[in-house]
C-alpha cells in the first residue's frame, strides 16, 4: 500500500512539473513575442506566426532538457537547428525593413 502511494504521489508531481513547464514556456513566448512586436511593428497576422514559432522552439527546448537518451553534444545540436527553423520561419513572413531589424535584434541578444 505505501509503494501505490508513493508511486502516485511521483506520478502525481512528475505531471505538476509538466504543466509547470508548458506554463513557463508560454510566458517566455509570449514575452519575446511582445518585444518583437514593438521592435518590428509586426501585424497581427504576423504576430501570431511569430508567437507560434517561438513556442514551438520553448516546447522543443523543454522536450530536449527531459530526453535522458541523448547526450549533451547531440542536445545542443539540435536546440541550434530548431534555432535556425524559428529564424527561418520568423524571416519568412517578414518585409524587407522588419528582416535588417529582426537580424539586429537577433545579433544584439546573441552577444549578451
Amino acid at each position: 500500500m505505501k509503494k501505490l502511494f508513493l508511486t502516485g504521489l511521483g506520478f502525481l508531481f512528475a505531471v505538476t512539473l509538466t504543466f509547470a513547464q508548458s506554463a513557463e514556456s508560454q510566458e517566455k513566448a509570449r514575452k519575446k513575442s511582445t518585444e518583437l512586436t514593438e521592435k518590428l511593428e509586426l501585424t497581427p497576422d504576423q504576430q501570431g506566426t511569430v508567437h507560434k514559432a517561438i513556442l514551438d522552439m520553448y516546447v522543443q527546448k523543454e522536450a530536449l532538457k527531459a530526453d535522458q537518451t541523448i547526450t549533451e553534444d547531440a542536445k545542443k545540436e539540435r536546440y541550434k537547428e530548431g534555432a535556425k527553423e524559428k529564424h527561418a520561419k520568423i524571416k519568412a513572413i517578414l518585409t524587407p525593413e522588419q528582416k535588417d531589424r529582426y537580424e539586429a535584434w537577433v545579433k544584439d541578444n546573441k552577444d549578451k
